[in-house]
């Protein structure tokens, strides 16, 4: 064993998350890190015109009529993101507020901010909104982000949107980027066959259908628990329920991979419906 993680494990029980969470195998940056959505850390808030999900490059390829419907839409159309990545205001404690949790479809990729789901439904009850939806992210982004938030805004409502089964999250050591989402999108369908067989060996077994199918179990029942924990109303919603399974608005958003605004307010109006006699 390396002199440097011999010291960071000296007189640490390694056998217990004890220790780790005062510190002494993970230090301030990293947990700093891990708060964040895509694991970069604390930074300045500032506003994209554009997102990894939603590029310029891929704008201009669309239709002539898309491209004027949009260019419209063009002084609504940014993101706004906060310190840590996400599309909402500062996070700070506020019982008053509404923590959503999930993936692109959350994070409201391709829309304006005032006409996602997740805004109109938090406008609709009153209460701040905190989203913590990540583009591509997997359940275990949405437990690592309410593990590291929940217990400092307590808010009073939780909504879970789960991302597609297929997805994990691997933590990695200290880089600019620790967090990688590992997914559909990692089978590289267009890479040598030699390539694909390594990657198969290396990472493709974590998608198999045991690993799937606890790695679920295991972060649904540990949100829940949290939520149980900071007395926050916790709902669970599934896209491939029938309920939400709505086609019209499907790949119109400005990245034409995501629902546009049509979608976002049958989703809002129908999780309000539902909650309508719970909040």
């Amino acid at each position: 064993m390396k002199k440097e993680v011999w010291e960071k494990l000296h007189g640490a029980n390694t056998y217990s998350v004890g220790s780790i969470l005062r510190g002494k195998c993970v230090s301030d940056k990293q947990m700093d890190q891990l708060k964040s959505l895509e694991g970069q850390g604390k930074r300045p808030p500032k506003t994209h015109d554009w997102y990894p999900a939603d590029t310029e490059d891929r704008f201009k390829q669309a239709p002539e009529d898309f491209q004027e419907y949009w260019n419209s839409k063009k002084h609504i159309m940014n993101y706004e993101l906060n310190s840590y990545g996400m599309r909402c205001g500062q996070l700070e404690p506020e019982r008053e507020s509404i923590t959503f949790l999930g993936c692109s479809m959350t994070f409201g990729v391709g829309v304006p901010k005032h006409e996602t789901w997740t805004y109109l439904v938090a406008k609709h009850f009153g209460l701040r909104e905190y989203n913590l939806g990540l583009p591509g992210g997997s359940l275990d982004t949405a437990f690592r982000l309410y593990l590291a938030w929940q217990r400092k805004l307590r808010s009073k409502v939780t909504i879970l949107a789960v991302p597609p089964g297929y997805r994990l999250e691997k933590v990695g050591g200290i880089s600019h980027q620790i967090c990688q989402s590992v997914g559909a999108w990692s089978w590289m369908p267009d890479q040598h066959p030699t390539v694909q067989r390594e990657w198969m060996r290396s990472q493709g077994n974590l998608l198999n259908d045991p690993n799937i199918y606890l790695n679920y179990n295991k972060n649904i029942y540990a949100i829940e628990s949290i939520a149980r924990e900071t007395d926050s109303f916790f709902h669970r919603l599934s896209w491939s329920n029938p309920k939400y399974n709505f086609t019209d608005g499907m790949n119109k958003a400005r990245d034409r991979m995501h629902p546009d605004e049509t979608w976002h307010e049958k989703i809002a109006q129908s999780l309000i419906d539902e909650l309508q006699d719970k909040l």
